[in-house]
Protein backbone atom coordinates (compact mmCIF):
# COMPACT_ATOMS: atom_id res chain seq x y z
CA UNK A 1 0.00 0.00 0.00
CA UNK A 2 3.17 2.29 0.99
CA UNK A 3 4.67 1.56 -2.33
CA UNK A 4 1.43 2.30 -4.23
CA UNK A 5 1.36 6.08 -2.85
CA UNK A 6 4.87 6.54 -3.39
CA UNK A 7 4.55 5.79 -6.81
CA UNK A 8 1.01 7.71 -7.29
CA UNK A 9 3.35 10.70 -5.13
CA UNK A 10 6.18 10.14 -7.57
CA UNK A 11 3.62 10.41 -10.83
CA UNK A 12 1.99 12.98 -9.18
CA UNK A 13 5.41 15.26 -8.89
CA UNK A 14 5.85 14.06 -12.38
CA UNK A 15 2.96 15.77 -13.75
CA UNK A 16 3.70 18.76 -11.72
CA UNK A 17 7.05 19.39 -13.02
CA UNK A 18 6.07 18.37 -16.76
CA UNK A 19 3.05 20.89 -16.36
CA UNK A 20 5.43 23.94 -14.95
CA UNK A 21 7.71 23.17 -17.75
CA UNK A 22 5.03 24.10 -20.16
CA UNK A 23 3.74 26.65 -18.41
CA UNK A 24 7.07 28.49 -18.10
CA UNK A 25 8.49 28.58 -21.96
CA UNK A 26 11.71 26.78 -21.31
CA UNK A 27 10.70 23.41 -22.13
CA UNK A 28 13.17 22.73 -24.72
CA UNK A 29 16.12 23.90 -22.65
CA UNK A 30 15.12 21.94 -20.02
CA UNK A 31 14.75 18.65 -21.77
CA UNK A 32 18.00 18.93 -22.86
CA UNK A 33 19.16 19.56 -19.27
CA UNK A 34 17.25 16.43 -18.05
CA UNK A 35 18.72 14.29 -20.61
CA UNK A 36 20.34 12.22 -18.15
CA UNK A 37 17.88 12.10 -15.39
CA UNK A 38 15.84 9.08 -15.11
CA UNK A 39 11.90 9.57 -15.98
CA UNK A 40 9.59 7.74 -14.06
CA UNK A 41 6.29 6.81 -15.87
CA UNK A 42 3.61 5.15 -14.37
CA UNK A 43 0.87 3.41 -16.35
CA UNK A 44 -2.19 2.17 -15.16
CA UNK A 45 -3.46 -1.14 -16.64
CA UNK A 46 -7.85 -1.26 -15.28
CA UNK A 47 -9.19 -4.66 -15.96
CA UNK A 48 -12.57 -5.03 -15.03
CA UNK A 49 -13.88 -8.33 -13.84
CA UNK A 50 -17.44 -9.46 -13.39
CA UNK A 51 -17.26 -9.01 -9.99
CA UNK A 52 -14.87 -6.10 -8.88
CA UNK A 53 -12.73 -3.54 -10.62
CA UNK A 54 -8.78 -5.05 -10.40
CA UNK A 55 -6.06 -1.77 -10.72
CA UNK A 56 -2.67 -3.10 -11.16
CA UNK A 57 0.23 0.01 -10.92
CA UNK A 58 3.32 -0.53 -13.21
CA UNK A 59 6.24 1.10 -12.85
CA UNK A 60 8.48 1.66 -16.44
CA UNK A 61 11.93 3.59 -15.57
CA UNK A 62 12.96 5.18 -18.91
CA UNK A 63 16.37 6.58 -19.41
CA UNK A 64 16.47 10.16 -20.52
CA UNK A 65 18.45 9.03 -23.67
CA UNK A 66 17.73 9.55 -27.35
CA UNK A 67 15.47 6.62 -27.70
CA UNK A 68 13.09 8.54 -24.56
CA UNK A 69 11.29 10.68 -27.81
CA UNK A 70 9.97 7.56 -28.98
CA UNK A 71 8.51 6.26 -25.66
CA UNK A 72 7.06 10.14 -25.13
CA UNK A 73 5.36 10.55 -28.35
CA UNK A 74 4.43 6.58 -28.02
CA UNK A 75 2.68 7.68 -24.74
CA UNK A 76 1.43 10.89 -25.81
CA UNK A 77 -0.39 9.22 -28.43
CA UNK A 78 -2.05 6.84 -26.32
CA UNK A 79 -3.25 9.40 -23.86
CA UNK A 80 -4.39 11.22 -27.24
CA UNK A 81 -6.38 8.02 -27.93
CA UNK A 82 -7.70 7.42 -24.99
CA UNK A 83 -8.77 10.77 -24.73
CA UNK A 84 -10.73 10.41 -28.12
CA UNK A 85 -12.33 6.94 -26.81
CA UNK A 86 -13.57 8.59 -23.83
CA UNK A 87 -15.06 11.22 -25.97
CA UNK A 88 -16.59 8.66 -28.34
CA UNK A 89 -17.57 7.17 -25.21
CA UNK A 90 -19.27 10.15 -23.86
CA UNK A 91 -20.43 10.71 -27.63
CA UNK A 92 -22.16 6.65 -27.88
CA UNK A 93 -23.86 6.94 -23.96
CA UNK A 94 -25.31 10.60 -25.28
CA UNK A 95 -26.66 8.84 -28.45
CA UNK A 96 -27.82 5.94 -26.52
CA UNK A 97 -29.43 8.37 -23.54
CA UNK A 98 -31.21 10.15 -26.57
CA UNK A 99 -32.63 7.00 -28.37
CA UNK A 100 -33.89 5.81 -25.07
CA UNK A 101 -35.58 9.11 -24.95
CA UNK A 102 -36.89 9.02 -28.47
CA UNK A 103 -38.26 5.60 -28.10
CA UNK A 104 -39.70 6.76 -24.84
CA UNK A 105 -41.58 9.83 -26.62
CA UNK A 106 -42.32 7.46 -29.86
CA UNK A 107 -43.89 4.91 -27.24
CA UNK A 108 -45.62 7.51 -25.92
CA UNK A 109 -46.39 9.22 -29.24
CA UNK A 110 -48.13 5.88 -30.84
CA UNK A 111 -50.23 5.26 -27.54
CA UNK A 112 -51.55 8.68 -28.11
CA UNK A 113 -52.16 7.83 -31.66
CA UNK A 114 -54.15 4.60 -30.97
CA UNK A 115 -56.22 6.17 -28.12
CA UNK A 116 -57.15 9.47 -30.41
CA UNK A 117 -57.70 6.33 -33.62
CA UNK A 118 -60.36 4.12 -30.81
CA UNK A 119 -62.17 7.60 -29.68
CA UNK A 120 -62.39 8.22 -33.60
CA UNK A 121 -64.10 4.74 -34.62
CA UNK A 122 -66.19 5.48 -31.59
CA UNK A 123 -67.03 8.91 -32.45
CA UNK A 124 -68.00 7.32 -36.04
CA UNK A 125 -69.82 4.79 -34.70
CA UNK A 126 -71.96 7.73 -32.57
CA UNK A 127 -72.18 9.36 -35.71
CA UNK A 128 -73.84 7.01 -37.54
CA UNK A 129 -76.26 6.13 -34.65
CA UNK A 130 -77.47 9.77 -34.21
CA UNK A 131 -77.85 9.53 -38.40
CA UNK A 132 -80.05 6.67 -37.90
CA UNK A 133 -81.68 7.88 -35.24
CA UNK A 134 -82.36 11.51 -37.41
CA UNK A 135 -83.60 9.41 -40.11
CA UNK A 136 -86.17 7.56 -38.46
CA UNK A 137 -87.41 10.79 -37.17
CA UNK A 138 -87.21 12.26 -41.23
CA UNK A 139 -89.39 9.05 -42.13
CA UNK A 140 -92.09 9.55 -39.63
CA UNK A 141 -92.22 13.25 -39.39
CA UNK A 142 -92.89 12.50 -43.50
CA UNK A 143 -95.73 9.94 -42.21
CA UNK A 144 -96.57 12.58 -39.64
CA UNK A 145 -97.02 15.12 -42.76
CA UNK A 146 -98.90 12.80 -44.93
CA UNK A 147 -101.35 12.33 -42.28
CA UNK A 148 -101.50 15.77 -41.54
CA UNK A 149 -102.16 16.43 -45.36
CA UNK A 150 -104.60 13.56 -45.59
CA UNK A 151 -106.44 14.53 -42.70
CA UNK A 152 -106.60 17.86 -44.11
CA UNK A 153 -108.14 16.71 -47.04
CA UNK A 154 -110.48 15.06 -45.63
CA UNK A 155 -111.37 18.12 -43.52
CA UNK A 156 -111.78 19.70 -46.75
CA UNK A 157 -114.21 17.77 -48.12
CA UNK A 158 -115.97 17.35 -44.96
CA UNK A 159 -116.51 21.06 -44.89
CA UNK A 160 -116.91 21.33 -48.90
CA UNK A 161 -119.84 18.85 -47.94
CA UNK A 162 -121.38 20.79 -44.95
CA UNK A 163 -120.92 23.79 -47.23
CA UNK A 164 -122.60 22.07 -50.08
CA UNK A 165 -125.37 21.00 -47.23
CA UNK A 166 -125.85 24.72 -46.24
CA UNK A 167 -126.82 25.64 -49.43
CA UNK A 168 -128.92 23.03 -50.48
CA UNK A 169 -130.85 23.29 -46.75
CA UNK A 170 -131.11 27.09 -47.55
CA UNK A 171 -132.45 26.38 -51.49
CA UNK A 172 -134.66 23.80 -49.86
CA UNK A 173 -136.04 26.45 -47.08
CA UNK A 174 -136.39 28.99 -50.18
CA UNK A 175 -138.82 26.25 -51.71
CA UNK A 176 -140.68 26.07 -49.00
CA UNK A 177 -141.20 29.30 -48.03
CA UNK A 178 -142.33 29.76 -52.06
CA UNK A 179 -144.25 26.76 -51.71
CA UNK A 180 -145.77 28.18 -48.80
CA UNK A 181 -146.46 31.48 -50.11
Amino acid sequence: MEAAASVVATRKSSVAMSTSRKESGVDEELRRSSLGQLDEITIYEVQQGRESLDVDFACVTINGGPGNDFFQQRLHDITRQREELQQIEIDVRAQMMVKSEITGIRNSFEAQVKEHADSFVKLREQLHEKRQVIQDFEKKIEEKDREFVAIKRDNEVAWAKEDMLREQNKELATFRCDFNS
